[in-house]
């Protein structure tokens, strides 16, 4: 069952604050692929094709930017939310 639409925008919202919040800790090239690659900013998430032809960079760039930036969120930081 889903939850009701008011909710669901909240919840989408509160993501999106998450993610921004997320990728504003990692380097400029990181940052841009994850915010291309998760539809930070757009509803849309792009390939990694897609991401490397936006940016003009590698398939294997793509990937391992990508790689490093996920575990650069995963690793133990603090996020400030309020």
């Amino acid at each position: 069952r889903r939850p009701p639409r008011s909710t669901q925008g909240v919840s989408s919202a509160a993501s999106d604050v998450y993610k921004r919040q997320a990728a504003s800790t990692l380097s400029q090239r990181q940052r841009l692929v994850m915010e291309l690659r998760l539809g930070i900013g757009n509803s849309t998430s792009a390939t990694p094709s897609e991401t490397a032809d936006s940016l003009g960079i590698s398939l294997e760039d793509v990937r391992e930017l990508e790689l490093i930036g996920w575990q650069s969120i995963h690793s133990p930081i603090r996020l400030d939310i309020d």
